[in-house]
């Protein structure tokens, strides 16, 4: 509908009236009507108009358009153009129902919200998918993603779903921020996206989340505008959109075509930059299905290509890195048919500025793939599911060092037999960021040598630590210039300049202040222990007095190293006679330092 028309087209839209039951699920408080004051065309576009209006026991009155056995799909692009109203407790949507609840009541037989924007948040644009395992009701949150732009309140925006039997893909002016992946186990409980669904269109007031910060009665009326809904079906052909960013990216080609060559597939690259691996980079002049490439682009954008699509696809893969991509739709990693058991847990890898874990595989993308010996795999959309993974990844609770949002981990032990899982794929081409320990690992336990390939003037590093280093130890991050920096808790460092290493260790630790602890048992019989800390070499005395200020004996009187220390005392003077019971006082100095604690020997 391009709403060109002088009213609403009554063939295409019919309307949700009323409060539905407790505020249609929501605890919404407005109204929805039919009448021409909360709908209407204006200017070529379509307007549902939210007002302060007391109607059928409500404050406010709205619209909830809806396409129900008038416009009902089963997969397509669904791409609606729109203006979105604004003010603390709108809740516009642009969204999609089961036309049939074959699978059962909300929610079991889903919902897609396309567009989803809440006025305490401005230009905060969420999609969502909700099924009987994912809702807020029931079982784990929906999946779901969110992208910010500028100017969603003054300005139009193409709010676009991709949907087909493998994926949702959400895009905002076809920029992609989310996607939902069909498991493959045929469960309606996780996806119930194979029945007709119908869309709404709405402005809702207050509810559960739109009213979470309240509603302002002095925003009315506002506007949701829609330009135009378009919905398209797929026809014979595939027609997949690839996107790149700048600089070095992993393609890959995902339709079969008459002519593989660069020029045609990828007419935007950067000539004489496609790489296919072999044990080493080598050049090619042509893409082939299956295979994965590394391909320069000067400008970021997206390439179109479209011929016979590909569902399914079978390589080879030799012992070590492979380079693969996958075929027309999207697939899940747990949906790789490995019938011999030869890829190594973990091993998945995408690039995106820098090596990242994978659990998909994408059209027209390339990913490196680690096999433990040389056999094959296959690639569907009707794949079957392999082996449910007994894989536990060790890095969750690590410690944690993100170079310009690549990451690293240290501190825990990873199992010999574990180690490939925890290897990274070769290093990219020169002029991409890369970051990893020596022996190309991602993981370290109490040291290594980090390695950097730079592409910026700057470096941001921030860390987290899970993982203490221990008594006095401590975690240290130093640079290939000799620059210490100490890592504790979580926080940021920025280094300027071509930064190309740094070595982390595990150091003996060294005090900033001086301190004397209570000493420990006490009271004690007949043996105590006083604990002290020097931040800096210094002659050090510790001297234990009577009640009556006599002393009765010399624990310590000789120089100590910075560090942290420790003395007894076995309740004897300075003639190794027994004392009696009594309060006692040791007093610590150590150049300008004094402290003064009791004890108190019990016998």
């Amino acid at each position: 509908d391009e709403f060109n028309g002088p009213e609403i087209d009554e063939s295409k839209w019919s309307y949700d009236i009323g409060t539905g039951d407790w505020g249609w699920g929501n605890g919404e408080q407005q109204y929805y009507t039919s009448n021409s004051n909360n709908s209407f065309i204006e200017n070529g576009h379509l307007v549902i108009q939210a007002l302060l209006q007391n109607y059928g026991g409500a404050n406010y009155t709205s619209a909830r358009m809806v396409t129900k056995n008038q416009g009902d799909w089963t997969y397509g692009r669904i791409e609606v153009r729109a203006k979105l109203p604004g003010g603390v407790g709108t809740w516009p949507a642009i969204w999609m129902l089961p036309t049939e609840y074959v699978y059962g009541g909300w929610p079991s037989s889903g919902e897609i919200d396309i567009m989803e924007h809440v006025g305490f948040e401005p230009n905060v644009i969420h999609g969502t998918a909700h099924t009987e395992v994912y809702n807020w009701f029931n079982g784990a949150p929906p999946p779901g993603g969110t992208i910010y732009i500028n100017d969603a309140l003054t300005s139009f925006h193409n709010y676009s779903l991709e949907w087909n039997e493998d994926y949702l893909k959400w895009y905002v002016d076809d920029v992609h921020y989310f996607t939902y992946v069909n498991d493959q186990t045929g469960n309606y409980a996780t996806w119930p996206f194979d029945q007709h669904f119908h869309l709404l269109l709405n402005i809702a007031i207050g509810g559960t989340w739109g009213g979470q910060q309240g509603i302002d009665n002095s925003i009315f009326p506002v506007r949701l505008e829609v330009d135009y809904v378009r919905v398209y079906q797929p026809d014979e052909t595939a027609s997949v959109t690839v996107t790149h960013s700048e600089g070095w990216n992993l393609v890959g080609l995902p339709v079969n075509v008459t002519d593989g060559s660069l020029t045609e597939i990828y007419p935007d690259a950067t000539g004489g930059t496609l790489y296919s691996y072999d044990g080493t980079y080598v050049d090619e002049d042509t893409l082939i299905p299956g295979e994965g490439y590394w391909l320069h682009f000067q400008d970021a954008g997206t390439t179109t290509m479209g011929d016979t699509p590909i569902n399914s696809i079978t390589m080879t893969l030799t012992e070590g890195w492979n380079l693969i991509s996958g075929i027309s739709t999207f697939v899940s990693i747990e949906n790789i048919l490995d019938p011999l058991g030869i890829v190594i847990e973990g091993t998945l890898y995408g690039f995106e500025g820098s090596y990242e874990d994978a659990y998909s595989i994408e059209p027209g993308k390339g990913y490196w793939i680690n096999a433990s010996a040389d056999g094959y795999i296959t690639i569907s959309s009707g794949g079957s599911a392999k082996t449910i993974s007994t894989f536990k990844d060790r890095t969750e609770k690590a410690n944690k060092l993100s170079f310009n949002g690549s990451d690293l981990y240290f501190g825990v032990s990873i199992p010999e037999e574990e180690m490939l899982s925890y290897q990274l794929p070769p290093k990219p081409p020169a002029g991409a960021f890369d970051v990893r320990f020596a022996d190309n690992m991602k993981v370290a336990e109490n040291s290594g040598t980090i390695e950097i390939m730079n592409n910026t003037d700057k470096l941001t590093i921030s860390c987290t630590i899970n993982i203490d280093a221990g008594e006095h130890m401590k975690w240290v991050l130093t640079s290939d210039e000799g620059k210490e920096y100490e890592l504790n808790g979580s926080g940021e460092i920025v280094v300027n300049g071509d930064v190309t290493g740094f070595t982390l260790n595990k150091v003996q630790g060294v005090p900033l202040t001086y301190s004397v602890s209570q000493n420990y048992p006490n009271p004690f019989n007949p043996k105590t222990s006083i604990r002290y800390e020097i931040p800096a070499e210094n002659f050090v005395t510790i001297s234990v007095y009577n009640i009556m200020g006599q002393k009765v004996t010399d624990l310590v009187h000789e120089i100590r190293p910075a560090g942290y220390h420790h003395t007894t005392w076995n309740s004897t003077n300075m003639h190794g006679e027994p004392v009696s019971s009594g309060i006692y006082i040791y007093t610590v100095t150590a150049g300008n330092y004094r402290a003064d604690k009791k004890m108190v020997l019990m016998k």
